[in-house]
């Protein structure tokens, strides 16, 4: 599979799952220039604002700032609101899924599995060429 998302931003306070997700992505993406990664939501704004990301895979649960403060603070700034976000999480909250789905992002309840991931950065991606996500 190919896609344009050449940097991507993986956002997780869990060391392991941070890794696995990224090892998962480099057997998924074929083109992948960079994943970068963050602990939580200020150290990814940090990553935006030095490093061209085209795609956001993050957690909610995390220190300093979660997830959920992360993609408010994103869908307000002009600059990053068009980055597609996957969000990862163990959260069942149907409130968090309507806000995400809403945005215009991708939903994944954990356990994370390759297929799923794959399907999401397919469908960020088709819904990505088409048009501006809050455009």
């Amino acid at each position: 599979m190919e896609h344009s998302f050449k940097n991507i931003l993986v956002v997780e306070a869990n060391p392991a799952e941070r890794i696995n997700t990224m090892v998962m992505l480099n057997r998924i993406e074929t083109d992948i220039h960079a994943i970068y990664e963050a602990e939580h939501g200020i150290e990814a704004i940090d990553k935006l604002t030095r490093f061209p990301i085209d795609l956001i895979i993050t957690g909610i649960d995390m220190p300093v700032m979660n997830g959920k403060e992360m993609i408010n603070i994103l869908h307000n700034h002009s600059k990053y609101r068009n980055i597609p976000v996957i969000v990862i999480t163990a959260l069942s909250d149907e409130h968090l899924r309507n806000m995400v789905t809403f945005l215009g992002h991708g939903y994944i309840q954990k356990p994370l599995n390759r297929d799923a991931l794959e399907a999401k950065i397919s469908n960020l991606y088709g819904e990505n060429n088409e048009y501006y996500l809050f455009g």
